[in-house]
């Protein structure tokens, strides 16, 4: 694994360079940096899988690191740090881990631990899905990418997907909720040439699940379970034509 360093305490690089060193012999430190801008020009040019990044530095804190990157981050990111304040806003990032200080062998090797499994359910994902779009209506089970691992399911038991954020929340036709670690164009494009939809910015309906198109105040699409969810105007024609073709 390829990683690199963010710090700007050089005791807390040195100690970090030293576990890796014993407890990881095998990985490769692209480059130490000690602030975040410097951080983020490694990161360009060192394309690492794995970054370990303080919060609290000069001039920018580490929690901003999103900022300079469109969509998801292209590698993991473990925290070490000693605010433990940033740990909510941390895993909105889809951190690997947040190690507080102290560090010790014992955090370390359960944060590389997580890594080197987020790893290959990562690699299983891109073999599963090679392509955008991968999925017909024959496709009988899907793999939904969550916090631990993947769910086994079948796309016809889901009614639609929500975005939340840099997350979608799946809405079953049992009215179960799964919350997935992917966006909703993931699935959208995942899903494309199947029954679902994207009805509104927010949501992706599958449309072989809805019963009626409703306009009580505003368009809704109703599914058979009862559930509800908002039609984007420029998008009925495009509904009523999937609906009607089938």
């Amino acid at each position: 694994m390829k990683i690199i360093l963010i710090d700007d305490e050089p005791p807390a690089i040195r100690l970090l360079l030293q576990m890796l060193q014993k407890i990881a012999p095998n990985a490769v430190i692209l480059a130490t940096c000690s602030n975040l801008k410097e951080g983020i020009t490694a990161i360009h040019g060192l394309q690492p899988d794995l970054v370990f990044l303080d919060v609290e530095m000069p001039q920018q804190k580490g929690i901003k690191i999103a900022e300079f990157f469109d969509g998801d981050l292209p590698f993991q990111l473990i925290f070490v740090t000693g605010h433990q304040e940033y740990a909510v806003e941390a895993f909105g990032l889809n951190a690997t881990d947040y190690l507080l200080k102290p560090l010790t062998e014992e955090k370390l090797i359960a944060a590389l631990r997580k890594a080197e499994q987020k790893k290959m359910l990562q690699n299983l994902e891109t073999k599963v899905f090679p392509h955008p779009g991968g999925l017909t209506k024959s496709v009988k089970k899907i793999l939904l990418p969550v916090a631990n691992g993947f769910e086994i399911i079948s796309p016809e038991s889901i009614n639609f997907l929500k975005a939340e954020g840099s997350y979608t929340v799946i809405y079953f036709t049992d009215k179960k909720t799964l919350m997935a670690s992917k966006n909703l164009k993931y699935f959208e494009q995942m899903l494309s040439g199947s029954s679902f939809l994207r009805v509104h910015r927010s949501y992706l309906a599958n449309l072989d699940k809805a019963r009626k198109i409703l306009n009580e105040g505003g368009t809704e699409l109703l599914f058979e379970n009862g559930a509800r969810v908002p039609i984007a105007l420029e998008r009925v024609e495009k509904i009523m034509a999937v609906l009607l073709r089938g």
